[in-house]
């Protein structure tokens, strides 16, 4: 009598492990291994004014969509939210078919999210991301949709186009450094996606201003500042020494 209870507490210790094992091998399958994908170029156009217009061109190069629960079933984006530049008329379209993007707005960012399916390891992905930012006259901030793949980080892949208003020049500050200006048209070579363009422009005379512009000019005073001294001291010890020679 006394063993029955211990019998029957092994028997349900086995099913109690079985049972825990089964469970477990399939959660572990199912969770799977995250994708492997590269943002390969990039191309956008943004039209300021008022309301300005943003048009993105993504390429993503699959390398591996991924297994299980992590399977590649999403793009995901982030696009930061500016006061007083509101982002709305959000769409999308991959591989040229229109998506509906699932938007999720918090306080201070936004993330957009465009499905994919059956997606194969050395396929590429095309995916374009159009949205209208509104903002005060003579000042551009717009965010840019950033994807959670990155480049690889080697080449300048993303190429970027501003196009203000008619007759409009740059004026103050500009964020990234612009590469090369033809008219009211900006252009920008990048190694990564940045997380938004800013440009304060008007009417008549202007200056193009940026970081590296500014850096540059720094520079250069600093090194003529250290020439001029050096030279005023080089003038007053020759002179000195005349003096004394004179003596």
């Amino acid at each position: 009598m006394r063993t029955e209870p211990t019998h029957r507490l092994l028997l349900y210790s086995i099913v109690l492990v079985v049972t825990l094992a089964g469970a477990a091998t399939p959660i572990a399958a199912q969770e799977g291994s995250a994708p492997a994908v590269t943002l390969s170029a990039a191309e956008i156009q943004v039209d300021a004014g008022e309301t300005t217009e943003v048009t993105a061109n993504y390429e993503f190069t699959v390398q591996d969509p991924g297994s299980g629960e992590q399977v590649l079933s999403a793009i995901s984006g982030t696009m930061w939210l500016f006061p007083d530049h509101g982002v709305s008329d959000v769409s999308a379209t991959v591989n040229g078919e229109s998506v509906e993007p699932a938007v999720t707005r918090e306080d201070r960012y936004m993330d957009v999210a465009l499905p994919v399916s059956d997606v194969s390891g050395g396929e590429t992905v095309e995916a374009t991301v159009s949205y209208s930012v509104t903002s005060a006259p003579g000042s551009l901030k717009a965010p840019l949709w950033t994807p959670q793949f990155q480049t690889a980080g080697t080449d300048r892949v993303i190429e970027m186009t501003v196009s203000l208003p008619e007759g409009s020049n740059v004026h103050g500050a500009a964020f990234p450094k612009v590469d090369s200006r033809s008219g009211t048209t900006l252009s920008y070579d990048l190694l990564h996606m940045p997380g938004f363009v800013s440009v304060d422009y008007g009417q008549g005379g202007g200056a193009l201003l940026d970081v590296g512009t500014l850096s540059t000019l720094f520079g250069l005073l600093l090194i003529f500042g250290i020439l001029g001294g050096w030279l005023a001291w080089r003038r007053r010890a020759v002179r000195e020494g005349g003096d004394a020679n004179v003596i």
